[in-house]
């Protein structure tokens, strides 16, 4: 006979305080708020080296959120406040369960999460702030493997590492790819892109001016949108000069407008 095993719930203390924001547009709510704004929805704590803190739930499905923590200042009143991204819900409410919130941070919280110093002087040179370059590969990397396509498109605009660009020039989102084209400077990177399915990312390519091997293949795209965006942007000889004779007369006449200009200002 099997007999069934009685589940006992786990019972955390409540989330005290919580505030909402757009998860994917993160860094620019950042950057807007004041830290009044945010610290009228922490939860003052009783604490050494704490004076508030809060959580922002930000995937119930996942139960992560970015915590806010308001240090005490020299004198003992309210210092700086800082953000730590992607804690777990659980994580914060053991956080909060702790006898000392203090000691409960460190030992929960404090170096195993990127964070962002919000007040103050916001340089920081203490392991996993965001301005460390490790810390914002790391960022780039757990945005390139966001769910979230804003995220990715984040990451696309914001990092160096050609595997980051080489895995995202294949996402399956073209606002994704087009952020690459942008983006990117390998070359054989470009030339695979300039072959992509979506027109959005092959007119992202139009931005790449030196890149001349790129533009002469444009200038034969099936698109006329393209090569209309294409003869209007360009000023270079070479790649107008293969399209002078481009099927569309619209296309035609704005190109050989173009190069009279460039010759009179020879």
């Amino acid at each position: 006979m099997v007999i069934p095993l009685k589940i006992f719930p786990i019972e955390y203390p409540e989330i005290e305080c919580c505030y909402f924001c757009d998860p994917d547009d993160r860094q620019s709510i950042t950057a807007a708020i004041s830290s009044k704004n945010i610290t009228k929805n922490m939860t003052r704590v009783k604490s050494s080296n704490l004076w508030s803190c809060a959580i922002n739930v930000k995937d119930y499905k996942k139960k992560v959120g970015d915590v806010y923590i308001q240090f005490k200042a020299k004198r003992g009143g309210p210092g700086d406040v800082y953000m730590y991204f992607d804690v777990p819900v659980s994580v914060y409410q053991n956080m909060m369960s702790s006898p000392s919130k203090g000691h409960g941070f460190w030992k929960y919280i404090r170096g195993k999460f990127t964070f962002a110093k919000l007040t103050g002087d916001k340089k920081t040179k203490e392991k996993g702030g965001v301005n460390s370059p490790g810390a914002i590969q790391q960022t780039v990397l757990q945005l390139a493997y966001s769910d979230s396509v804003s995220d990715r498109i984040k990451a696309a605009n914001s990092t160096n590492d050609m595997k980051i660009f080489s895995m995202l020039a294949e996402d399956p989102d073209e606002r994704v790819r087009a952020a690459v084209a942008s983006h990117c400077t390998d070359i054989d990177l470009l030339e695979d892109l300039v072959l992509d399915d979506s027109p959005m990312v092959r007119r992202a390519l139009i931005g790449r001016q030196t890149n001349k091997d790129i533009l002469r293949v444009l200038a034969y795209d099936d698109d006329k949108t393209i090569r209309y965006d294409l003869a209007r942007s360009c000023n270079d000889e070479s790649v107008l000069n293969e399209m002078k004779n481009d099927p569309d007369a619209k296309i035609r006449n704005l190109v050989n407008r173009k190069l009279d200009k460039l010759k009179k200002t020879i």
